[in-house]
């Protein structure tokens, strides 16, 4: 099955979203569940990046998927 950002809310995660100013942009997700956030940034040409202690500024992410569901399935399994 294909996870989403949207099942996080639906399983209780709060996620808030940074849009980019242009397309071609970096969006921005934090998704909180209890006292642990992950963020996750999403870049056209890049992919999904996931940072696991914090969003270090201008630090690489921890891990780099090529699809929302992969980011959003390594969330759910570091959070079980």
């Amino acid at each position: 099955m294909e996870v989403t950002i949207q099942d996080l809310r639906d399983k209780g995660y709060t996620v808030e979203i940074d849009l980019p100013y242009h397309a071609t942009g970096e969006y921005w997700y934090d998704c909180t569940l209890q006292d642990k956030t992950f963020t996750i940034k999403y870049q056209k040409l890049k992919g999904w990046g996931l940072y696991t202690n914090g969003n270090s500024f201008g630090e690489p992410p921890d891990e780099v998927f090529a699809t929302e569901h992969r980011v959003v399935k390594r969330i759910l399994e570091l959070n079980e």
